[in-house]
């Protein structure tokens, strides 16, 4: 028994024009390897739907081109079996028909290519937009982290120096040295400063302007560092590292400051740099 073919298809003629996924003569499984073999051409169709139906219609297209060419030449061949010079006007106009129905079609499959490129084109101009960004975003991070670390690890006023007062006194022939705060005050509260090269600023003042024998190396060496008596005071530098050993001695000296001039030359290169940064 012959199958009859739906109503919309009965009247075709040439089949150049149809758009039906599949005409007489047409296998589905040829179609569905045709449109897997598109969809292996573009992997992300499985995850972009857009670029899905982008490659679906290109698909599409070249299998309507596809078509359209087997119509062509199989119109063509019934055509040339008889002499050009004799075809009617009625052949002449099929001929014209089936040409620019093949140029119709390979135009739609050209035109969705070009939708595809374009796509793509589009999507690697915005991959590179954000790759743009998150360098741009990370550089300024990487400023910012820079910046903070730099802030952290650069020594603050308040941790690159300490200011203690010294009050020094001779009463009944003995020397009295009033240390605002004292020395082991300091060293129980060094948590907020760097490390042992910060500096405390002593600033040493004598009672009647009387510097005592065991001070005058220190006013020496206040006189090198270009530090000005000016009303009686003389601020001098020393370091916390410099601060511990005083302590240990001041233990041996009840306080007294006669052993100090040894620590000059432990501190001597530590200050003078300090002195040119600042």
């Amino acid at each position: 028994m012959t199958q009859k073919l739906p109503p919309k298809l009965n009247a075709a003629t040439h089949w150049m024009t149809s758009r039906q996924p599949l005409i007489p003569g047409e296998s589905p499984e040829a179609l569905q390897a045709h449109l897997e073999h598109w969809n292996n051409l573009y992997p992300d169709v499985e995850t972009d739907e857009l670029l899905s139906d982008l490659v679906g219609e290109a698909a599409f297209s070249q299998w309507l081109l596809i078509r359209n060419q087997r119509q062509y030449d199989a119109t063509l061949a019934k055509l040339y079996a008889t002499d050009m010079d004799a075809w009617t006007p009625e052949q002449h106009k099929t001929y014209q028909l089936c040409e620019r129905y093949l140029n119709s079609a390979q135009r739609r499959l050209n035109r969705h290519r070009s939708d595809i490129l374009q796509y793509q084109s589009n999507l690697r101009s915005q991959a590179r937009e954000n790759r743009a960004a998150k360098d741009y975003a990370k550089i300024n991070k990487s400023k910012e982290t820079a910046k903070q670390e730099a802030e952290t690890a650069a020594p603050t006023h308040q941790n690159d120096s300490l200011l203690q007062q010294v009050n020094v006194a001779q009463i009944n022939g003995k020397t009295m040295s009033f240390f605002t705060p004292d020395n082991k005050h300091l060293l129980d509260n060094l948590a907020n400063f760097r490390d042992d090269t910060t500096l405390v600023l002593r600033s040493l003042r004598f009672h009647e302007h009387v510097v005592p024998p065991e001070y005058e190396p220190f006013t020496e060496r206040a006189a090198k560092l270009r530090t000005l008596p000016g009303d009686g005071r003389i601020t001098l530098p020393i370091t916390i590292r410099s601060l511990r050993v005083a302590v240990e001695r001041e233990k041996e000296f009840g306080g007294h400051l006669r052993e100090w001039p040894d620590l000059r030359a432990l501190d001597h290169p530590i200050i003078q740099a300090k002195n040119v940064a600042m």
